[in-house]
């Protein structure tokens, strides 16, 4: 697996190492949408005491080049724990306006069909619950809209909404099937997936 980014070498081998990644080709904002994010100037990728160390790879695969979480202060967060055994999941503030920002790949062609094929949801579950570990088990019930603020061939910046003072676990969907119809990547990267919490991981019990 490429590395897509000399930048990685010295993450990837110590997996505590910070790694930005600049933003070259930012998208076009969406005429009429409500949000307070802008598209950053530059993306960190991996979430507090992550990377990977055992077998160094890159976080994404096509035609995902790399992102990244933000808020309305034009704050950013990395998400992306790989495999150090330091890694936790990432933890962003609440009561502000959250969101995502995808860099895509030369791969893509054609700005990424949103309607109808962005999912994310919000529950107060903890991954390491044994009854409780996931959002996206919650169903329709836990889904939250989500806002395109900008897209392009170059990326996307997502809104996710304004949050309160509440622990929760965000996760969110990427089906590239449907976004590219007219494009194929590798099978094993067609439905990914991002997952970070809200204030704090939310408090359970084992019992």
């Amino acid at each position: 697996m490429k590395l897509i980014s000399c930048l990685f070498v010295g993450a990837c081998t110590t997996g505590t190492s910070q790694v930005m990644e600049s933003i070259t080709n930012a998208p076009t904002p969406i005429g009429g949408v409500a949000s307070a994010l802008r598209v950053p100037s530059a993306c960190p990728i991996y979430s507090p005491g992550g990377g990977d160390v055992d077998t160094p790879e890159a976080p994404f695969e096509a035609p995902v080049g790399f992102a990244c979480a933000l808020d309305d202060t034009g704050a950013t967060y990395g998400t992306v724990t790989g495999d150090a055994s330091t890694a936790q999941l990432a933890v962003l503030p609440g009561g502000r306006e959250l969101g995502v920002y995808v860099a895509f790949d030369g791969s893509v062609i054609d700005p990424p069909k949103l309607a109808g094929n962005l999912h994310a949801y919000s529950a107060p579950s903890n991954v390491d619950d044994p009854f409780d570990c996931c959002a996206e088990d919650h169903g329709s019930a836990a889904e939250i809209p989500i806002i395109a603020v900008a897209a392009g061939t170059g990326g996307m910046l997502l809104s996710l909404g304004k949050f309160d003072s509440r622990p929760t676990q965000l996760e969110i969907d990427w089906d590239f099937s449907k976004l590219f119809p007219t494009q194929s990547w590798s099978p094993f990267f067609v439905d990914y997936n991002d997952r970070f919490y809200i204030n704090a991981p939310p408090s359970y019990s084992d019992d």
